[in-house]
């Protein structure tokens, strides 16, 4: 029996391979077109935010719990330089410390004073912890401290940094117990090591730059 249906031409498979190359063609530019513009738009985002804050980069990724519940582990943290959106209560480097917003009740991140980002003498890794007072090099802070936070000393005598080796302030992360410069971490945080303060949190989307 004679069929009706045609045979297949060769004309019409390189008409099927060309449709194929072109649908190709064509995901592959909207891909890469998708991509170009989330880039642009991120880009744009950052330089905005970087104009703004005077820092790069503006946003720092939160690599420890040591500032929760204010501020959590993955979070993401808006962070600006010291003489950018100062308030009433700052001193001349731009920061709250605690003691100066304990008198007048004001709150940041959940509790007082100016959550800094700084350098420490010991490491490249940046520290996100808040200043609870300052002091002058050669002082003896042990007496103006808050006497639970001093890793069990009984005197300046036996507190790691004290006499202050230099001028700078107190650190706390607010979920550890004990003073940064009590255990070590760092010396009196200077106003020279202060990388940035920290103006706002977008919760876990640190996250991102913490696995990538």
């Amino acid at each position: 029996m004679e069929s009706d249906m045609d045979e297949p031409t060769e004309s019409d498979g390189d008409e099927s391979s060309q449709s194929r190359s072109q649908f190709i063609s064509s995901a592959i530019y909207t891909w890469g077109r998708d991509i170009a513009t989330g880039i642009f738009i991120v880009s744009i985002i950052l330089f905005t935010l970087f104009l703004a804050t005077g820092v790069w980069p503006p946003m720092q990724a939160v690599s420890s719990g040591s500032m929760e519940p204010h501020i959590n582990q993955g979070d993401l943290v808006v962070v600006s330089d010291t003489d950018r959106f100062t308030r009433g209560l700052a001193d001349e480097n731009g920061v709250v410390t605690q003691s100066a917003s304990l008198e007048s009740g004001t709150l940041n991140f959940g509790s007082y004073g100016s959550v800094i980002v700084f350098e420490t003498p010991h490491s490249d890794k940046l520290i996100l912890h808040r200043a609870m007072f300052y002091v002058e090099e050669g002082e003896n802070w042990y007496d103006d401290s808050y006497q639970e936070y001093l890793h069990n000393a009984t005197s300046c005598d036996e507190l790691r940094n004290c006499p202050a080796p230099n001028s700078g302030y107190i650190t706390r992360g607010d979920s550890n117990g004990f003073f940064d410069q009590a255990i070590g971490i760092s010396p009196p945080v200077h106003p020279n090591r202060i990388v940035s303060t920290a103006n706002y949190r977008i919760p876990g989307l640190g996250w991102f730059q913490l696995l990538f």
